[in-house]
């Protein structure tokens, strides 16, 4: 018997092996290239709120305080995807129930709008509370510069899952895995 493709094998980890899924692309995503963009993109932010800043005396924060901002608008980012995607996982697990003894969804995949979801949320609500905290006025505050570079930066990574994404058919699942995206197919049991 012929090799499968790696275009229509099945995925699992199962005891048995089975699975409701069948591969049908994988996206590869370069960890160097990744790294490199999302830094460059935040030194490029950075650099923009700099020169915009420059003109007006400012004060300088202090290092604990430059720490504490990084690291919050980082948590803030990925605590809003964690939580988008525990909310579309749990959705998913309750609307599909399981065929055969195998739940979909039971190895991290999602349907693919809910994919999209996860990955654009966080970048929404930080839009939001950016926004919020200039109407705040504090747009013109050095830490307010730093914490839309480090959205921005660790931004670049789902902004590419996200087009990457986009023009495939509804009826996708996704599952990230540790060298990409797998772009996978429902097999439905009759």
């Amino acid at each position: 018997m012929p090799p499968t493709s790696p275009q229509n094998r099945r995925t699992g980890s199962g005891a048995s092996g089975a699975s409701p899924f069948v591969l049908k692309k994988q996206i590869h995503q370069d960890e160097l290239w990744g790294w490199f963009a999302s830094t460059a993109t935040g030194l490029i932010v950075l650099a923009i709120f700099w020169l915009l800043l420059s003109s007006q005396p400012i004060h300088i924060p202090s290092l604990a305080v430059l720490a504490i901002v990084s690291v919050g608008a980082g948590g803030f980012y990925f605590g809003v995807r964690f939580l988008a995607y525990w909310a579309t996982w749990v959705r998913q697990s309750r609307s599909r129930q399981p065929s055969g003894g195998l739940q979909p969804g039971a190895h991290g995949e999602l349907p693919r709008n809910g994919f999209l979801f996860v990955v654009s949320a966080p970048g929404v609500a930080s839009i939001l509370m950016f926004g919020i905290l200039l109407l705040w006025g504090l747009g013109r505050a050095p830490e307010f510069g730093l914490a839309v570079s480090v959205v921005a930066g660790v931004s670049v990574q789902d902004i590419s899952v996200f087009l990457n994404l986009w023009p495939l058919d509804s009826g996708y699942w996704v599952r990230q895995t540790s060298r990409g995206l797998d772009v996978l197919k429902l097999v439905e049991r009759g």
